[in-house]
């Protein structure tokens, strides 16, 4: 497991990693990644099937936001030289960074930049530490779309997911390097709130997985569904997340017997999961009236 943060007051930060090695339960120490003046954070990771680590982050020696990056060929004990991957006269912030299958690997990055007064995503790939690069404009629409997010699939297509404020709202949009342009996609789109997206994709089985925060305002209707889902440790600082299919709302004419006959399901869900390992679970209070 690695980590990558940013440490030190503001305006005088510095990026630090640190790993955890299979079988143990603790980091290492961390080791620093940047030491030049000025203020470095907001750093992200990636590891290319070669093993090479690498790591971005925003910098603000040159006055305004940069990114820089840099690599490791020997699991993390050295670092290369950081290597400035943007240098416009906006911000560019908030990067995102990941790394196709190949060897060597392409090695994409995402980010939000306000050269242009509003706040665009933009991407730029390389498959020799950023030294040829290859640059996209995701978006141009006069609204902000910021916080990217990024990953690349089994046949070496990257997907970005951002929050896009087009239509006087948070909701989530998409690109791919999959087809020209990267054509925008609206992925969420409701009345609602949809912020902070981050994707991941198993490369086995080609399915992408996205988590946001939503703020549900709808009303509950018929056609919601809860979803449940629960841990489990594995040992160490191994989880396993398993999810449910969706519990679904009975079409009932009474809603308390509606609402009994959901949490009955729910509660039978619950009591499966602590059957099958009840040593990892503990209740403070009565939860049941009888055994």
């Amino acid at each position: 497991v690695w980590a990558v943060w940013c440490s030190g007051s503001e305006g005088n930060r510095d990026v630090y990693i640190s790993r955890m090695p299979a079988g143990a339960e603790t980091f290492e120490a961390p080791i620093p990644i940047t030491t030049a003046p000025g203020d470095q954070c907001h750093p992200k990771i990636a590891r290319d099937n070669d093993g090479i680590l690498y790591v971005v982050w925003q910098d603000r020696q040159r006055g305004n936001w940069d990114l820089f990056a840099a690599a490791s060929s020997d699991n993390g004990t050295t670092w290369s030289r950081p290597v400035q991957v943007t240098d416009s006269d906006g911000n560019e912030t908030h990067p995102a960074i990941a790394a196709d299958t190949r060897s060597p690997s392409r090695v994409y990055i995402a980010w939000q930049d306000d050269r242009d007064g509003n706040a665009d995503i933009w991407a730029i790939s390389s498959a020799n530490m950023f030294v040829d690069t290859l640059t996209s404009r995701l978006t141009t629409d006069v609204a902000d779309q910021i916080t990217p997010t990024i990953d690349v699939d089994a046949s070496n297509i990257a997907f970005v997911v951002w929050t896009d404020m087009r239509r006087g709202r948070a909701d989530l949009y998409g690109a791919s390097s999959g087809a020209t342009g990267w054509p925008n996609i609206p992925i969420v789109t409701t009345n609602s709130q949809q912020t902070d997206p981050v994707i991941a994709i198993d490369r086995d089985a080609s399915v992408l997985h996205l988590r946001r925060v939503g703020a549900a305002r709808e009303p509950v209707t018929r056609h919601h569904r809860a979803v449940d889902c629960h841990l489990e440790r594995l040992g160490g600082a191994r989880f396993r997340l398993s999810l449910e299919e969706p519990v679904r709302r009975p079409q009932l004419d009474d809603r308390q017997a509606e609402a009994e006959a959901m949490m009955t399901e729910v509660n039978q869900i619950l009591e499966r999961w602590i059957r099958h390992r009840p040593e990892d679970w503990l209740w403070l209070h009565r939860r049941w009236d009888r055994p």
